[in-house]
């Protein structure tokens, strides 16, 4: 996988080529975010995230990447707010 490997901007390409073949997989934009995480985009794997919980409220990694996401950007409550999410997504 580029991501593993440090080809973050190829990983980034990749996961954006797979969102358009298949818009609605999860696990596609889940590793998106991942991807954007790495590269220092926390405000954009945010919105990733946010629609992936949007349609399935239910996802663990979902929930915790967004706590993660909103403690990069300097919001607590809202890392709070998603992390809980994750205890009942599990």
């Amino acid at each position: 996988e580029y991501r593993q490997a440090g080809a973050l901007e190829e990983a980034e390409a990749q996961c954006r080529r797979a969102l358009e073949l298949r818009p609605g997989f999860p696990d596609v934009r889940i590793a998106l975010a991942r991807v954007l995480l790495e590269r220092g985009a926390p405000a954009d794997a945010a919105v990733e995230l946010d629609a992936v919980l949007l349609a399935r409220p239910d996802l663990l990694d979902a929930a915790l990447l967004r706590g993660l996401a909103a403690y990069l950007l300097g919001d607590l409550d809202a890392a709070e707010i998603a992390y809980k999410r994750g205890l009942v997504a599990d």
